[in-house]
Order: C-alpha cells, then sequence, then structure tokens
C-alpha cells in the first residue's frame, strides 16, 4: 500500500503550532491563518482534506493539472490524493482553513443516498465562488466549528462535526457549482473532441501513453485529435499526456516513499530505465536527482 508523505510535514507541523483548542486530535483540525509557502511550486499530494477559506486576495493553483484563478471571497476543497501545484498568489491574502482525516472524510459520505454525487462534485469543482453575504455565513460557520471543539461533548465532537461538514458542503460545493454555470458558448466538433479527449486522458494517462489509444477511442485520427485539441487549448494532445504524466511522477516523487520501480510500475512504464529517461528528456534531471532536490 502507497504509504504517503504528509506534505511539508503536516501533522508535526499542525501539533506544535495548532492548539488543543482548534482541533479534535488529528481528524479535525481549524486555521486560523492558513499559509503555503511560497517556495512549493513544485506539484505535491496530501493527505489530509482541507477547505480553504478565501478571504482576502487571490491566488492561482492547479488542481489535478486543472488551472483556476480564485480571488475572494471563495472556498477551495482540496481532496486527499489530489495532485496540488501552487503557481502564484498576492501578499494580501487572508485565509482559513478546515482540515480533515481521510477517516472522517470517508465517513462524510458512508450514509446518504446521494453521497457519491456529492464526493464527485467536490472533486470535479472544487472551486465555490461566493458573495459576501456567503463569507459572513462561513465566518459563523467556522466560529460554530471552534465553538463545537471547545465543547466538553467528549467524542460526540466528532459525528456532530461530520454533520457540520456535510451541510456546508452541500450548500456551498453543489448549491454553489450549479448556480454559477454560466451559458456555454456555441460548441463545436474541436470543443467536443478536446473535452473528451482530456476526460479520457484523466482516466487512463498512467496507463495510456500513447496518442493513438486517445483517437482510436474517439474513432478520428491522431493527426486529427492533435490538430482539434490545439486548436481549443493551444497545446498539443501529445503535450497533455506528457505533462499529466510529469506531473504525477514529480507528486510521487516528492509526496510518497514509493521507489523509483514502483513508480514506474505506477506511471505505466516497462521498465525504471524508460521511465528514467522520459523524466530526464522532459525535466532535464532524472527521477532520482529529483526527489533528492525536493527532500532538501
Amino acid at each position: 500500500m502507497e504509504k504517503r508523505v504528509p506534505y511539508l510535514e503536516w501533522r508535526n507541523r499542525t501539533r506544535t503550532e495548532i492548539s488543543d483548542t482548534h482541533r479534535i486530535g488529528d481528524d479535525l483540525i481549524l486555521i486560523e491563518e492558513y499559509n503555503i509557502k511560497k517556495e512549493y511550486k513544485e506539484p505535491f499530494k496530501l493527505d489530509i482534506t482541507t477547505a480553504i477559506i478565501y478571504e482576502e486576495g487571490s491566488v492561482n493553483l492547479a488542481i489535478n493539472m486543472k488551472e483556476y484563478h480564485i480571488s475572494a471571497p471563495a472556498m477551495v476543497v482540496m481532496v486527499s490524493n489530489q495532485t496540488i501545484q501552487y503557481i502564484s498568489s498576492d501578499s494580501n491574502m487572508k485565509i482559513k482553513a478546515i482540515s480533515f482525516s481521510d477517516k472522517l472524510f470517508s465517513e462524510l459520505f458512508k450514509d446518504s443516498h446521494i453521497s457519491a454525487s456529492l464526493y464527485r462534485s467536490i472533486y470535479e469543482n472544487p472551486v465555490a465562488e461566493l458573495t459576501n453575504d456567503d463569507k459572513l455565513v462561513l465566518e459563523q460557520f467556522y466560529n460554530m466549528m471552534l465553538h463545537l471543539i471547545k465543547s466538553p461533548t467528549g467524542e460526540h465532537r466528532l459525528e456532530a462535526a461530520r454533520h457540520l461538514i456535510l451541510t456546508l458542503f452541500y450548500g456551498y460545493m453543489i448549491g454553489k457549482n450549479e448556480s454559477n454555470i454560466t451559458p456555454q458558448e456555441k460548441r463545436n466538433r474541436a470543443t467536443d473532441l478536446s473535452d473528451s479527449f482530456l476526460e479520457l486522458l484523466r482516466n487512463n494517462f498512467r496507463a495510456k501513453h500513447d496518442i493513438g489509444y486517445y483517437a482510436d477511442k474517439l474513432c478520428i485520427t491522431p493527426k486529427y485529435l492533435s490538430r482539434c485539441v490545439k486548436e481549443v487549448t493551444g497545446r498539443t494532445a501529445t503535450d497533455w499526456i506528457e505533462s499529466y504524466i510529469i506531473n504525477e511522477s514529480k507528486a510521487l516523487l516528492a509526496s510518497t516513499r514509493l521507489t523509483i520501480q514502483q513508480i514506474s510500475d505506477r506511471m505505466g512504464f516497462l521498465s525504471t530505465a524508460l521511465f528514467g529517461k522520459f523524466f530526464k528528456r522532459v525535466e532535464g534531471i532524472t527521477p532520482t536527482a529529483y526527489r533528492k532536490s525536493r527532500r532538501n
């Protein structure tokens, strides 16, 4: 089983910096001033789920290779094991965060018959734009969570927190994502093919590296597929395939204790030599050297 490395030494950091008045063990943690060091610009994985509430400022980040520009007020939910990359942010950000363990996050979805659609909505649409009224409501929600943590209700605090978090997600991840949908621009075949290709790629890039596979699935030629994707996205299909593979590989190298062989196997390469050759061609450095540079 993969053993993930908590990014930024998460547990050690929170145990020393976050008091018991803002946490229930390692399952639920409230952070008043959430701060990600700006030097961390490489892809990484977390072993926690975090709802980040942007009260002021803006940030550019990528979640599972999709880039977002986020301006306050907004909320972003980063799910455990997604690939995250911080691109840039301004200097006046004001952020609160609610982080919870894999155990608590999985328990959120164990009962409801619509939990699968909720999880899918959170995973595929991690950003919710908010109004100023929403911002005030979320401040009240955060204070309610803080009051719950401080209350002397023992083990029942986690169960109460689970229901509160579900309320938050239903109200602001499903509702907001639906209400923020704008009328689409007129679509054409190139746009449809590009969208279909990217969806296929997200689900298959670890095992399928050849553009021919995706073209066959879409019943078109590789040349036509690449032309359509280039027209819509500004990048060729091959560029996208390589980007997905290299970003996932970099995140695994930086954020897990998997061996190079295990990462090579996971990414669908026939040998570590082929994986190393690909990685060095794209990044100009070997996987081993890259891992060493991220651990120093």
